[in-house]
């Protein structure tokens, strides 16, 4: 497959792509409420029966270990399929084919989450779900590895990367809000309307959730033609090799390793979001939709500017500057009721300062990826595109497992109005994951990897 007959895919096209990732961020939004469904706030209003034990061992709740489970099989499953997806020689495509197998049991598995077979606590309900929790992420792994990849194979440019990455957080951004936050409301309004019970309401969001998610995630399959806009090549390294390799890139050991103990805090973010806002800010669970509703389309109005700023600023610069203030969001967080003032305004100020820290994040890391990805293609010659996606999970996996496993722990600590030192050492930590996220950052080799593109650009030109 000659480089000059790679046709540069239609903006169009790139948002039909950017359409999958809206259909698996949702499905990762909506799983990511496993403790919020299984152990719920203390607000004294009606809420979930109890499906699963709440009891610890070790002062592990079922809850935690499922999500540990969880994050353990992609540590495995991960870099498997970036390997197998790399090595694929599948008529329709060694992305797609993959992506086509996946998408209608990742769908399934996230409402069998919510699903256990007995209406009371019991061991089949706690090995019902963790078995879900596990096949969910095992089956994100064989959609989500080869989608990853086709970043930098159909970006090839860094203004087309940066494009793609834009276009893919929007979506990314849409399904979390609907996933994590507008789900709260759609609850209530079926419980409001049609008298349902906490429990059926939420089920009927979540298996509506599913169906749009599957159609989203089908998307790519439709008009990502590989033949015809990918650049990437049919590896032939094994998926050990490839994960070797991918290890042996200094920049791209340094930037994941940042970038995962950032993805650290952020998932103590979304973990704790509906507990800081009606625990600490004294608000119902409807207002998680509308602060997380303003908040995007804040960080949307940022996303022009974040562009703008990226083709004249260093995105290393820019990515601190939005570590620093995550950093301080946590504090404030954690202060919350504590400092004077109405706790109506810091919720607003705290969402402004995240709409920025969301417009940055949600761009500016995924385009340096692609970039060090592609940098790595031009020096060796071997596109190994999906195995970097799998080294940086099998990087991840542990730590992002840590999260789910120590969450629900410190909510036992207090998860009340009366008692939130659980909920406030929740915030803590994540400050102090983005202490050390900045320190790491710190040591990235930005401008080796810009004069690699450079070189390649010049030459294209030719």
């Amino acid at each position: 497959m000659a480089h000059t007959k790679i046709e540069r895919m239609p903006v169009w096209r790139m948002i039909m792509y950017s359409l999958g990732q809206f259909g698996w961020s949702l499905l990762s939004a909506v799983a990511s409420l496993l403790t919020y469904f299984y152990i719920p706030p203390e607000t004294g209003e009606a809420t979930f029966p109890i499906l699963v034990t709440r009891e610890t061992v070790l002062g592990m709740t079922v809850i935690g270990v499922s999500g540990f489970l969880a994050s353990m099989s992609g540590l495995f499953f991960d870099p498997l399929m970036g390997g197998l997806s790399d090595r694929s020689k599948a008529k329709l495509g060694r992305r797609r084919f993959f992506m086509l197998i996946a998408s209608l049991p990742l769908a399934l598995m996230c409402f069998l989450i919510f699903s256990p077979p007995t209406p009371e606590a019991s061991r089949i309900n706690a090995l019902w779900v963790m078995a879900a929790v596990v096949l969910f992420n095992i089956f994100m792994s064989v959609y989500r590895m080869p989608y990853g990849a086709l970043i930098p194979e159909i970006g090839h440019t860094s203004k087309d990367r940066m494009l793609l990455c834009t276009v893919t957080s929007v979506t990314w951004a849409f399904g979390f809000l609907l996933g994590a936050q507008l789900i709260f409301a759609l609850k209530d309004m079926l419980q409001q309307s049609f008298g349902m019970t906490p429990l059926a309401a939420f089920r009927t969001v979540v298996g509506f959730y599913g169906v749009l998610a599957f159609l989203l995630l089908s998307l790519p399959l439709i008009f990502v033609d590989e033949k015809r806009f990918c650049a990437g090549q049919v590896s032939t390294e094994s998926p050990i090799q490839s994960i070797i390799k991918a290890f042996s890139n200094r920049d791209f050991v340094i930037f994941t390793a940042s970038n995962t103990i950032y993805s650290m805090a952020d998932l103590i973010l979304q973990l704790g979001i509906v507990y800081y806002i009606t625990v600490l800010l004294g608000l119902k669970e409807s207002w998680v939709a509308i602060l997380g509703g303003i908040g995007f389309g804040l960080s949307f109005l940022w996303y022009v500017f974040v562009n703008l700023i990226a083709a004249r600023v260093s995105k290393k610069k820019m990515v601190v500057f939005a570590f620093i203030l995550q950093a301080i969001i946590y504090i404030l967080i954690a202060l919350a009721g504590k400092l004077p003032g109405s706790l109506m305004v810091l919720a607003c100020v705290i969402i402004a300062l995240e709409s920025v820290v969301a417009a940055v994040t949600g761009i500016v890391p995924g385009a340096i990826n692609a970039d060090i990805i592609r940098a790595d293609a031009i020096r060796t010659g071997v596109h190994r595109e999906a195995s970097f996606g799998g080294a940086a999970s099998f990087f991840m996996k542990i730590p992002l497992a840590l999260p789910p496993l120590v969450f629900p722990s410190l909510l036992l600590l207090g998860r009340s109005a009366q008692n939130s030192t659980g909920v406030r050492l929740t915030a803590l930590v994540g400050f102090v994951l983005m202490v050390a996220s900045i320190a790491v950052l710190f040591l990235y080799n930005e401008k080796r990897t810009l004069e690699t593109l450079a070189r390649e650009e010049i030459l294209s030109r030719k």
